[in-house]
């Protein structure tokens, strides 16, 4: 989990919203922390993209998750 830190996610939730951003931390339940988090709602007409900020994503909302591991992937 230490190499993830600072790394792009990509969460796709169990209602359908996709969320990116940083990963920040875990907590003890396993929620994830992301910062500089944007969501995307593909199935409303107007599907543009929402910045949420420092967000936390419940483990049990999460359907999945996908993480950007290359060197390049860091946003400053």
């Amino acid at each position: 989990m230490k190499g993830w830190l600072n790394k792009n996610f990509r969460i796709e939730m169990i209602d359908g919203r996709i969320l990116t951003g940083l990963f920040l931390c875990t907590d003890r339940d396993a929620n994830i922390i992301l910062g500089m988090c944007t969501e995307i709602r593909p199935q409303a007409a107007d599907s543009e993209e929402r910045n949420l900020g420092l967000s936390i994503i419940p483990k049990k909302a999460i359907k999945k998750l996908e993480v950007d591991v290359s060197a390049d992937a860091h946003i400053y």
